[in-house]
C-alpha cells in the first residue's frame, strides 16, 4: 500500500485475526472490538514514541470500527501537540452504523487534521454487513444509496463509486481501476488540502445532498491536480 502511494514515510501496520465467512460474521465483529484497547496502545506508541511529525491513518471495512472508537478516546488523553502529530484519516468502505458514526464522527472532525470518507455504491467488502442485518437506504456508512452517500458535518465524504475498492483488501486485480483512487490518497497525504476539489478540481464533482455537499470522484487518467506529488 505504500508503495503503491508512493508514502515516503514508514508504513506501520495492525490487524488481527478473522474468519472472513458469511456464518462468523458476528465473531469477527466481536474481535474487532476486543482488539480495541490493543491498538489503542499500539496507536499511542506509534503517536508518542516513533518520531514522527505527521501520522495518517487508513481503516479498511470493519477497521473502521474500532479505530473511530480509540481516536474518541485519545481526543480526550493525548496532550495537544500528540493530537496535533494525527493528520489524515481515511475512511475507507467503513463498515459502521450510520448511528455510531455520526455519535463518533465529532471528535475526528475537531481534534484531528481531518477525516475522509471513501464509500460506494458497489463495493463487495460490504455485502457480508448486509446479509447479516440492518436496515435503510443507508446500511453501512460505506454504502451509497440513490440519495447519496451519509454526510456528516465536518468530514469529507466522497463517492468512490467508479472506482475499485479491491485495492484496500489488498486485491490488485482493481489496480487499474482505482489510479484515480490512489492518486487522491496520495495527494491528501501529500499536501492536506481539502476539500477533495481543491486539491484535485478535475477529479471531483461536487453535489448537493438532501443533508449536506459530498464529492464524486470522475474516472480520471490524466489531470494536474492542485498540488504535486
Amino acid at each position: 500500500m505504500a508503495h503503491d502511494l508512493e508514502f515516503d514515510g514508514i508504513p506501520f501496520l495492525y490487524s488481527w485475526p478473522l474468519r472472513d465467512r458469511v456464518d462468523q460474521y458476528v465473531a469477527d465483529r466481536d474481535n474487532s472490538e476486543q482488539a480495541q484497547p490493543y491498538l489503542r496502545e499500539f496507536l499511542e506508541m506509534v503517536v508518542r514514541e516513533s518520531g514522527a511529525e505527521q501520522v495518517h491513518i487508513i481503516a479498511h471495512s470493519m477497521g473502521n470500527r474500532p479505530i473511530m472508537r480509540v481516536l474518541n478516546e485519545l481526543s480526550t488523553t493525548l496532550a495537544e501537540n500528540d493530537k496535533h502529530r494525527v493528520r489524515q484519516i481515511v475512511l475507507a468502505a467503513p463498515d459502521v452504523d450510520p448511528d455510531i458514526f455520526e455519535q463518533l464522527a465529532r471528535a475526528m472532525s475537531t481534534t484531528y487534521g481531518g477525516a475522509t470518507v471513501y464509500a460506494s455504491g458497489n463495493d463487495r467488502a460490504l455485502a457480508l454487513s448486509k446479509v447479516v442485518g440492518g436496515s435503510g437506504e443507508i446500511d453501512r456508512v460505506g454504502g451509497v444509496g440513490s440519495s447519496g452517500p451519509l454526510i456528516v458535518t465536518g468530514i469529507d465524504t466522497i463517492d468512490a463509486s467508479t472506482s475499485s475498492m479491491d485495492w484496500f483488501s489488498l486485491n490488485h486485480s482493481g489496480y487499474a481501476e482505482s489510479e484515480a483512487l490512489l492518486t487522491d490518497i496520495a495527494l491528501l497525504f501529500k499536501c492536506g488540502i481539502r476539500p477533495p476539489s481543491r486539491r484535485w478540481d478535475a477529479a471531483f464533482e461536487e453535489i448537493a445532498g438532501r443533508t449536506g455537499v459530498y464529492w464524486k470522484l470522475r474516472s480520471v487518467r490524466s489531470a494536474s491536480p492542485s498540488c504535486a506529488l
